[in-house]
Formats: structure tokens, C-alpha cells, sequence
């Protein structure tokens, strides 16, 4: 299985198993001639510290073209005499006091980047890093898609803030990834970000993009988190009232960062106002709609309002009426009674099914002859909307 293709006579590869292992190179020229040569590595633990110690990186991915500047880091509860450093490029730094160190690297190659950390007792612990410094990825094309939109190299966005950003490009074979140091939990980092902030600031991500020659673009975003915007949130019951209604009013999840809300002022859109806490009602006895407006007021004195639309609907009507009996013989009297009815009807209209009408509310029917008799009753309120009920009525013969 070929690791790398390349043209360059450098190629890096990380181990990371214990053990001999087998590299080889194929070296092919011009004229298709080949040579190849193998050579047997021994991946072995690293050395024990004599201490607990750790060296940690600003940028995490040690990869990037020149000039690439990097912070090293030794963190250890051992008192230390000092930390030494080289940088594998020909240039040392010692430090007796601190234990960080900024260095940058201006020529293409690997480094070997060791620290030796003396403590005050005379131990001597040594830990490395490998730097990459390699020749510039031009990537015109780049683009990113996702959310929020980065524009200009910025990513804008309130707490909490999620990324979810993928680089675009239409050149092949570009391997991507992401250094998010400074977020709050990180998701993921391979080609697409998926990043957490739960912290107002500015902040910064990286993008590598490493191509097949071991070319390497780094990209830098910068990433502002703003405090949420001040939210006046009010919910309503019952949602769709019926004239005449209590409706409750709950304006509790109100969120104002960073500020203590005192109170509440209420406009229930009927010409009704009222100061009250974050919960309060108010009986709507008309039909309409209604704009009803709710301010929140912080120990400061700044308000924060909102607006919503309450439709409070006509009573529900239904016309019905009850017959004093259903059923007799010829002749039989009725009366028709409409107090199961609800209010609102200015009509009445009656067909007794006999060829008779009646325009009076609860009017009294005699059926003179033998049969069934459908009663047919309409009523009508103020705005025209008709509704009707009926019911039959069955008329026997007189006995001879």
C-alpha cells in the first residue's frame, strides 16, 4: 500500500503502533529507470518523565505554510529552574522564569521541537513536537457554506452560537480540517465544523487544507459572539377565546441579559391598561381583534415591548326548539318552544310542514289532518347567518 505519491524527496508520515517497521521509497527517473530502498524503523514508548509534565501548541495542528508562528506551552506543578528550548531550526531559547515560548518558523521543513524542562530538585524531563512547514495552498475558489454565513472571514452570531461550516472548493484531493481552540465544545473538526459557544467575546478558527503534493493553506475566521437579543415572550389562554372570556396572559419567559426586570405594563388593545407582574388577565366581552402589547421594565428604567394579536371570536350559536308532544291524534295542538337556543337570533322563521307558517319565536300549531309532519324552524341573527333545526311531528286519525 503506497502512504505517498509525491515528486519531493521529503515526505512525513506519523506512526502510531509499537514495533520494527518496514519503510520503503521507489525512486523512478526520467527515463522510467527505478530503485527502491527499504529501511527497517523501531517505534519504541516514549521515555518516562521523571515529573508529570505536558507541552500543549496555539495553533493545535502543527502544520502550515511559512511564516508559521507557534506558542508552546509546558504546563507542570513540579518547581522548575528552567526550560530550554530548541527548535529544531538552528535557534535555541531559554527560559528561567517562564515556561511558554513564541517562535515562529520561516524556511519549509520539518521540525523537531524539544523543550528540556530542569526542576529545582536537578530531574530533567524532554518532550517534542513536530512542526510542518511546507510550501502555500492557493485555494481562489474557497468558499463556505453552512450556518451562521461567513462573511468577509467573519462568523457573527448571538449566544448560544453553533457553527456548522463546510469549505468549498472546486479543486480535487483537498484534505480539510479545523482548529477551534477557544470553543466551548467542539464536535467536530474533519472538513466540516460543528463547534459550540456559550460565551460572549471574539474568537478564532482555523481551516487547514492540505492538498496531494503536502501543499497547505491555513485560513483564519474570526468568530464574534454577542449576548442574546432582549426576548418579551408572552403566551396566551385559552388561544382563541369566545366573547365573553377570561383570557390569562403569561409573560414569565421573558429573557432581558443582563438586566433585572421589576415589572410588567399591559395594553389589552380594548382601551384597558394595566401594571401587573409577569402573569395577569382580562375579560374580553366583545367579539374582535385586539392587539395587546406588553412592556417589561428593568431596574434601569429601559422597557422592552412587545406585540400580539388576540382574535376573540362571536359566541357560538345554535338554534334548536322542543315540541310540547310529537305525537296524537287529529285534531292535535303544539307549542313549539326555543329556550334550548342559544342567543343571538332576531328571526324566527317556522314551516309547520303542512303547508302553514309562523314568524313568532314560540308559536302554538294545530294539525288538523292525519300524517307526518316535518317542522322545519330557521332562525336568523344579526349579521344574516341562518341556522335551522327540525323534528317531525305524527298526527294520527280520529277513532270513529
Amino acid at each position: 500500500t503506497v502512504d505517498v505519491d509525491s515528486d519531493k524527496m521529503t515526505a512525513t508520515y506519523t506512526y502510531r503502533r509499537l514495533g520494527p517497521i518496514d519503510a520503503v521509497v521507489s525512486i523512478t527517473n526520467q527515463a522510467n529507470a527505478s530503485t527502491t530502498y527499504r529501511r527497517t524503523l523501531n517505534v519504541v514508548e516514549p521515555a518516562k518523565q521523571p515529573f508529570p509534565v505536558s507541552m500543549s501548541t496555539a495553533p493545535a495542528t502543527l502544520l502550515s505554510p511559512a511564516p508559521f508562528g507557534v506558542v508552546f506551552t509546558v504546563a507542570t506543578d513540579e518547581p522548575l529552574s528552567s526550560v530550554t528550548w530548541d527548535f529544531g531550526d538552528n535557534k535555541e531559547e531559554e527560559s528561567k522564569i517562564g515556561t511558554t515560548a513564541l517562535h515562529t518558523f520561516d524556511d519549509v521543513g520539518n521540525f523537531i521541537v524539544t523543550a528540556t524542562i530542569r526542576s529545582e530538585s536537578g530531574s530533567i524531563a524532554k518532550l517534542t513536537k513536530l512542526v510542518r512547514v511546507t510550501e502555500p495552498l492557493q485555494l481562489p475558489d474557497l468558499t463556505f457554506t453552512g450556518t451562521p454565513e461567513v462573511r468577509s472571514s467573519t462568523i457573527t452570531g448571538e449566544l448560544p452560537l453553533t457553527l456548522d461550516i463546510t469549505p468549498k472548493t472546486n479543486e480535487p484531493l483537498i484534505t480539510f480540517s479545523w482548529d477551534a481552540l477557544d470553543a466551548d465544545e467542539v464536535l467536530s473538526t474533519e472538513k466540516t465544523l460543528r463547534a459550540i459557544y456559550r460565551r460572549e467575546g471574539e474568537y478564532t478558527v482555523e481551516l487547514i487544507g492540505i492538498d496531494t503534493d503536502q501543499k497547505v493553506l491555513r485560513r483564519k475566521l474570526n468568530v464574534i459572539v454577542k449576548p442574546p437579543k432582549p426576548v418579551v415572550s408572552v403566551t396566551i389562554d385559552p388561544t382563541s377565546p369566545i366573547a365573553p372570556q377570561n383570557v390569562k396572559f403569561d409573560a414569565s419567559d421573558t429573557f432581558i441579559a443582563g438586566k433585572t426586570i421589576t415589572g410588567f405594563e399591559w395594553d389589552f388593545g380594548d382601551g384597558t391598561t394595566t401594571k401587573a407582574g409577569a402573569q395577569t388577565q382580562h375579560v374580553y366581552d366583545t367579539s374582535g381583534r385586539y392587539t395587546v402589547r406588553v412592556q417589561a421594565i428593568t431596574v434601569e428604567g429601559d422597557t422592552y415591548a412587545t406585540d400580539v394579536t388576540l382574535i376573540v371570536r362571536d359566541p357560538l350559536k345554535d338554534v334548536c326548539f322542543l315540541p310540547s308532544r310529537n305525537a296524537g291524534t287529529a285534531p292535535l295542538g303544539v307549542i313549539f318552544d326555543t329556550s334550548c337556543s342559544t342567543t343571538g337570533f332576531v328571526e324566527w322563521h317556522w314551516n309547520f310542514g303542512d303547508g302553514s307558517e309562523s314568524r313568532e319565536q314560540n308559536p302554538t300549531h294545530v294539525f288538523v289532518a292525519a300524517g307526518e309532519y316535518v317542522v322545519t324552524l330557521t332562525a336568523t341573527d344579526a349579521d344574516g347567518h341562518e341556522m335551522q333545526d327540525k323534528t317531525t311531528i305524527t298526527v294520527s286519525p280520529r277513532s270513529q
